[in-house]
């Protein structure tokens, strides 16, 4: 049996419904009434519809899930703190809910929720020594890494270990109540050299390129590091001074899928679900907008050679009925760790799939004019012009990568940056057939 859980779930400090989960393990969502007719309001999914008499049960699950952490070392060690099942969301987001990804908050129901309507709430300011230690634990992998911000009561999905915090005067702090985290922290991951570095080089350089991507920095602080991304979901009201949240979900989420299924190469969706999901966009203008948008964040991806590309690294941004695809986040770079992979006879063993299948294959040396072209036509783009965007990206990137290189004061993050740019410059030059760069 499981335990039974009332929840109330509040979108930017609005009432927007009730959680429930039965002894049976059963989840059901319902918008309040209040909240449907009000001025506008903000749907809690695509897949959670307001206008829907009862919700799917697994869409619910599913999405509430999606709010959580995907590392079961994180879950474990939240589940032992709070006495709850590990493999229950919606007993671990009663503890850790009520700053999650986008403007959602996760509230008891018998828990006074004042402080999520009135926007009160403090930061508790961060030490140098508490910073370097949260990094450190972030570095190491330590189960508990969380555990000095977890009264924070913040959830961040993903594999990677994160940490959200606070930032405001140069200072770094754990937020309380409803005042809400503003950054992300991330640790290089385990296995490659200057992940982290990698990162906000890709970040960097598809600004640069003009495209929409999560402003990202590095930190180096008493010898730890990480990239820090400013949360796009988080604004400050320039009248008020308060801080208030952008809803926002994952194409996992918006297609009602669990976490797990967010790879296509292991029967997730492709890109021509995921376009659905832009295809629910009101207004013609903005989908066509989200479609070319989309197309070129996927196209970003196969020049740099990214292959960590799945429903999880999308979001939709979501404010009253309307909605845009959310800026690019967590883009890195396969190319700089080729060298692992040279075989003894002095040839380069083929570069490792990608997990979204572009046309109609998953290799990134065999992506051709007729798969990018495809993939256009997937996203209601014309071939031709999917064609010369691809063209484009792909003359500009080497020289972003370049310039971001040379911005950057430390010496081995520039070498190791040009040394990807040189790389991109290969790849894009001696990779593909069928004459697409040509």
């Amino acid at each position: 049996m499981t335990v039974p859980e009332l929840l109330d779930v509040y979108l930017d400090g609005l009432l927007a419904g009730h959680l429930h989960q039965d002894g049976n393990g059963r989840v059901d969502f319902a918008y309040t009434d209040a909240y449907r007719s009000g001025a506008d309001p903000t749907p809690l999914s695509f897949a959670i519809g307001l206008g829907a008499t009862r919700q799917k049960p697994s869409h619910v699950k599913n999405w509430f899930d999606g709010l959580l952490p995907d590392n079961a070392g994180v879950r474990e060690q939240w589940a032992r703190e709070y006495q709850v099942s590990a493999r229950n969301p919606l007993a671990l987001l009663r503890h850790v809910g009520r700053d999650a990804a986008g403007a959602v908050q996760v509230v008891p129901h018998d828990e006074a929720a004042d402080d999520a309507s009135a926007r009160t709430g403090d930061v508790e300011w961060l030490t140098d020594d508490d910073v370097a230690s949260l990094l450190h634990g972030l570095r190491t992998g330590r189960d508990d890494w969380g555990r000095e911000v977890q009264h924070g009561r913040w959830s961040l999905a993903g594999a990677q270990n994160k940490i959200a915090l606070h930032r405001d005067g140069g200072r770094w702090g754990i937020p309380r109540d409803s005042t809400p985290t503003t950054h992300i922290l991330k640790a290089s991951t385990s296995g490659y050299d200057l992940h982290d570095v990698n990162e906000f080089a890709c970040q960097r350089a598809a600004r640069s390129l003009g495209l929409a991507a999560a402003t990202t920095d590095l930190l180096t602080h008493q010898q730890e590091r990480a990239v820090v991304s400013v949360r796009y979901d988080r604004f400050r009201d320039t009248r008020t001074r308060a801080w208030l949240r952008i809803h926002q979900e994952d194409l996992c989420q918006a297609l009602g899928l669990a976490p797990s299924a967010r790879y296509q190469s292991d029967g997730g969706p492709g890109v021509a679900r995921l376009g659905t999901v832009l295809q629910r966009i009101r207004g013609s203008q903005r989908r066509e907008d989200a479609g070319r948008t989309f197309f070129d964040y996927l196209c970003f991806n196969v020049i740099i050679g990214a292959t960590d590309v799945h429903a999880k690294n999308f979001s939709i941004l979501h404010v009253g009925s309307a909605s845009r695809l959310a800026p690019l986040y967590d883009v890195a770079s396969y190319l700089p760790y080729l060298t692992r992979r040279i075989a003894s006879d002095g040839l380069r063993t083929e570069l490792p799939r990608s997990a979204l299948r572009i046309g109609s294959t998953y290799d990134l040396p065999s992506i051709s004019s007729r798969d990018i072209a495809q993939c256009a036509r997937t996203l209601a783009l014309g071939a031709d012009e999917g064609v010369e965007r691809f063209r484009d990206l792909a003359a500009r990137s080497p020289s972003a990568f370049e310039q971001v290189a040379a911005d950057l004061a430390d010496d081995d993050h520039a070498r190791f940056v040009s040394d990807l740019a040189t790389r991109i410059e290969s790849h894009v030059a001696g990779r593909w057939r069928d004459g697409l760069l040509h």
